[in-house]
This record gives C-alpha cells, structure tokens and sequence, in this order.
C-alpha cells in the first residue's frame, strides 16, 4: 500500500515535482550546463561530466526520484565559442522526462581575466506518464490513465555567465519555447518557465587551502523560490569537502507567506582530484530536515574528466573549481 499511495500521490498531489520542477542536482556546481546554456566552453578544455541522483535511498519506494546526466562541453575558435551537449534521465513514480540539448555560447572578454558568455540551448524534451504503473483502489477513474501517454516538445534555454578566475555569476531560463500539451496530457504537464541564479567566489586562505562558497536560486514563479547556500573547503588542489543548506521560500502576492522560509534539507559534499586534476570523484549525501513522513536520503555521485585539446587555452595544473 504505501508504494501504491506514494505513486499515486507522486503524479497527481505532486505533480509539481516533476511537471513544473527540472531535475534536482546537489553537485550543480561541478556540472553548469545543465543549468546555464552560457556555461559551455568555460573550462577552455574539452570537459565530460556523469551525474547519477537517487532519492528517498532505503524507504522501500516503487517509484522514488532517479536522475541521470551526461554532460559534454569545450572550447573553440580561440576561446571564443563554447560548444556542449548534455543528456537528462529524470524519473518520478510513473512520470519520466529525457531532454537533449545542445549549447552554443559565444564569449566576449571583459578584462584580462574575466569573460562574459551568452548561450542559447536548443534541443528536445519527451514527457512520459505510464498509466499501466498506477494502482488505485477506485476503479474506472476517467481521470487517471490506463495506459502510457507521452508529450514530445522542442525546447529552448538561454543564458548569461560572468566568468573570473576567481568568481562566477551566472543567470539562465530554460523552457523558453515548448508545445502546449495534447488535451490527454494536459492535466499532468505544464511545462513552466524555470529561473536560475548562480554565484561563486574562491578565497584564497593560504598557498595549501582555500575556500569557496556559492549560492543556487531558482524559481518558476508559480511554487517556492529555493534556495542552495553551499561552502567547501579545498586542500593542495586535491581534496576538497563541503556542505550545501537548501531552503524554500514561499511568495504570495509579492510578500512572503506566514512561515514562508522552511527548512529542505542539509548536504554533505566531497571531492577527489586525481591524474594532475583530469578526474574529479564526486559524492553528495541530502539529510532531509523536513517534517514530511519521508526521510528523503539521497545518494548522488559525479564523475568528471578533462580532455586538454589544441584549442584549450589554460593550464591544467591550475583547475577551474566550477
């Protein structure tokens, strides 16, 4: 029973969390282009990325949220032109989206040591929601499907990106430009605008550690405005750890609602630099903090390597940290 009501709870109580929520990374910062088409070719080298996310770890779920990612991008035409690609696996209970998306970033230098970046993604999305996986103990419900049904729509993000070797700002959309869904999936999908600010900064302490905070907002302007405060601490440019803090704000009218700031959850993050930098090991653990009858363990790994090619212009000995 508690499988049955989870899935069905999970596509038609919260469909938000998936129909008007892209994917959810607790390592984004390690992996920009799957938020910001503008992120492409910032490396300056080719730079290949692998992100597999499982929730609700341990709570003997049918359906509890799996992501996976591959992301590719480098640098070109002197540094001038940044190219990526990234692929998203995103499942919910019955629900599922694949996205493909390409990116182009073209970068204009601000100083000697800062670029701005513009990027256009365009790709496509598929939206499924497999009937033939609902259970409800209410039989012939003309509002819940019998079998799968799919939504398949262009789709268009756009994005800016300051980029200092020291800080980063970034601001993206994605969604730009979808199809309206057919009348049979209209109630399971509304593919939504989503809004994403992004920011950095590396302090140097001492020549053998420094640290480095950032901050995720993103919204939809229909449900919360989340918010991912994180700080890592890198050791020899080698080792790093950190912790991420992600709340939710709640808006109305323009004022926050009564009790609108609450508490997500807490991350713990580790990295491991390996082969002169090349490979980044990644691994996150989300500790819900929420009052919600689920404990939300989340387990997400990361994987990273750099290809240094003719065209990349910096050094690996000195790494970029996002």
């Amino acid at each position: 029973m508690k499988k049955i009501l989870f899935t069905f709870c999970m596509v038609f109580l919260g469909s938000s969390l998936f129909a008007q929520q892209d994917a959810l990374y607790s390592q984004y910062m390690f992996n920009g282009l799957v938020l910001n088409p503008a992120y492409a070719g910032n490396k300056g080298v080719l730079n290949i990325n692998l992100v597999n996310r499982n929730q609700w770890v341990g709570q003997k779920v049918e359906g509890a949220p799996q992501t996976q990612a591959l992301t590719a991008d480098g640098s070109f035409m002197d540094g001038k032109v940044g190219l990526g690609v990234h692929l998203i696996n995103d499942k919910v209970g019955a629900q599922s989206q694949q996205i493909a998306m390409f990116s182009y970033a073209y970068k204009i230098p601000v100083s000697e040591t800062a670029d701005l970046s513009f990027g256009l993604g365009g790709g496509v999305a598929n939206f499924v929601l497999d009937g033939t996986q609902l259970t409800t103990t209410q039989q012939g419900d003309q509002a819940i499907p019998t079998e799968r049904i799919s939504h398949f729509t262009p789709d268009v993000n756009f994005g800016v990106y300051l980029s200092h070797e020291k800080y980063y700002v970034g601001l993206s959309t994605t969604h730009l430009i979808t199809l309206k869904p057919k009348a049979d999936f209209a109630n399971y999908v509304n593919l939504k605008r989503h809004y994403y600010l992004t920011g950095g900064y590396i302090f140097p302490i001492n020549d053998f550690v420094k640290a480095y905070p950032s901050v995720l907002v993103k919204s939809d302007l229909n449900g919360p405005i989340n918010v991912d405060v994180n700080g890592f601490v890198m050791i020899l440019d080698k080792f790093s750890v950190g912790a991420s803090y992600r709340t939710g704000v709640y808006v109305q009218s323009g004022n926050y609602s009564p009790g609108a700031l609450k508490s997500n959850s807490v991350v713990a993050m580790a990295q491991i630099y390996m082969l002169d930098q090349k490979l980044r090991v990644g691994y996150s653990y989300d500790f819900d903090v929420s009052k919600t009858g689920y404990s939300r363990n989340t387990h997400e790994i990361s994987l990273g390597y750099l290809i240094k090619t003719e065209d990349g212009l910096r050094n690996l000995s000195s790494p970029r940290y996002y």
